[in-house]
């Protein structure tokens, strides 16, 4: 009887010291979470048409651009600073803009991307209203994307017409997916980001003019080395009216260096929905 008496109270006594701990261990780890930065994960996606008028704050610009890539000329437009727009997106979902690369959704599929960062540099980006002009063919509705600093720089810059959403997406999180950890596959891996990412995706991430490259099966599992070359050089040989230009500004070197890429990538599948 008398160990039964003694027992009751070590047992409260090491549920108090227990829950004590376990108190403390909860108040450190809410001490390290409120220094801690907020780092968005998940991607934000987000549809002009409604970002523009909640901004309504923000009003058009009267811009010269200097080279307009589509008409091979200087234009004038009344547009949208996106800068701004991005602002208040990037405050409220607490995203960092060294950190965040912007994909921009086009009706078509064409998907080409650029890290946000450079939208707060020299070159500014503005969002023309499509449907609020004659000017603009009816296919670049709802926006199109212009730019804004000398030719031979904005050149460089995607403009993509019949724009209707922004996804925004953490660099970190997204290279996990599609960039190889060799160091032996960077130089694929940079030159497929650059030209194929746009309209193609790998793991789901990037543009969808074009076919998915990776999951379910990686295009090397059905395609040879050779095909997939003779098909970047020639897209009309393969397909009737194949909506992929030929691709001239890369060398056999470098559509081998894309091929081992997709190779290695063969073995890194995602299976995310």
């Amino acid at each position: 009887m008398q160990e039964k008496i003694l027992a009751i109270p070590l047992c409260i006594l090491f549920s108090l010291l227990l829950a004590g701990c376990n108190q403390q261990s909860d108040n450190s780890l809410a001490s390290q979470n409120d220094s801690m930065p907020v780092i968005k994960t998940e991607p934000v996606n987000l549809e002009l048409s409604k970002l523009i008028r909640e901004n309504g704050r923000i009003q058009r610009e009267e811009v010269i651009v200097e080279w307009d890539d589509y008409f091979g000329q200087r234009k004038k437009y009344s547009a949208y600073p996106l800068a701004k727009i991005l602002d208040s997106v990037l405050r409220s979902h607490h995203l960092e803009k060294e950190n965040t690369i912007i994909f921009f959704d086009c009706i078509d599929g064409y998907r080409p991307s650029l890290a946000v960062s450079e939208l707060y540099g020299t070159i500014q980006g503005y969002l023309v209203d499509a449907s609020g002009t004659d000017s603009l063919p009816q296919k670049f509705q709802p926006y199109y994307l212009v730019w804004k600093g000398p030719m031979n720089e904005v050149k460089k810059y995607p403009w993509p017409y019949g724009l209707s959403g922004l996804q925004l997406v953490s660099a970190k999180e997204m290279f996990k997916v599609i960039k190889p950890a060799g160091a032996d596959k960077s130089t694929g891996f940079q030159l497929f980001y650059s030209n194929c990412l746009k309209c193609h995706s790998i793991n789901k991430i990037g543009g969808k003019m074009g076919p998915e490259l990776n999951v379910p099966k990686n295009i090397t599992e059905y395609w040879t080395e050779r095909h997939i070359v003779d098909f970047c050089r020639n897209p009309a040989s393969y397909r009737y009216n194949s909506a992929m230009p030929p691709i001239t500004n890369l060398s056999d070197k470098e559509l081998a260096e894309i091929v081992s890429y997709l190779k290695y990538m063969k073995g890194h599948k995602t299976h995310t929905k």
